[in-house]
């Protein structure tokens, strides 16, 4: 009785052992967010000149709104994960008003991503094109447009490069 009590002990051992091995912590990111990053740069224009205040981004047929700021000319916004293009609108404002408004078209793939199976999964996506939409009134437009880094993830790289052409 007292070999079949060692075992039992043993085999006890073993399996408090391979529990607590197989136990660790939970390797989830803490910054799970998708979000593309752009930075807004101004074409040919000395930026000390700029008067514009504000950068209001509307995501088209949803109710994402961002700000940004003259000071902070980097921004992020999310995708849709449920469709493959985005329609952004870019109200530039000045004192509190819209001095104008362009367009920006993104089409996008979405993959979804698993880090580990007890964390959620993240809609991760890749950037195909982007285009513009310019309105002709003289203000301020997108100039252009372009891809730096295709892959949309939580690692904060700038993915859009949004070059505007002032003038008053």
């Amino acid at each position: 009785m007292n070999i079949k009590l060692k075992k039992n002990c043993k085999f006890c051992c073993f399996c408090i052992l391979i529990f607590t091995i197989g136990c660790r912590n939970i390797d989830c990111p803490l910054e799970n967010t998708v979000l593309v990053g752009s930075n807004l740069y101004y074409s040919d224009t000395d930026i000390s000149n700029v008067t514009l205040d504000t950068l209001l981004v509307t995501a088209l047929g949803t109710d994402s709104l961002m700000s940004c700021q003259k000071a902070n000319l980097q921004m992020s916004f999310p995708l849709r994960y449920s469709l493959n293009n985005d329609t952004l609108l870019l109200s530039f404002m000045r004192n509190g008003q819209i001095h104008t408004t362009d367009t920006l078209y993104l089409e996008h793939t979405n993959t979804i991503h698993f880090e580990n199976i007890d964390c959620p999964p993240a809609v991760f996506s890749e950037l195909k094109t982007i285009s513009w939409g310019n309105q002709q009134d003289g203000k301020v437009v997108v100039d252009s447009a372009s891809i730096s880094s295709p892959i949309v993830n939580y690692n904060g790289t700038e993915n859009i490069k949004i070059f505007v052409h002032y003038n008053n």
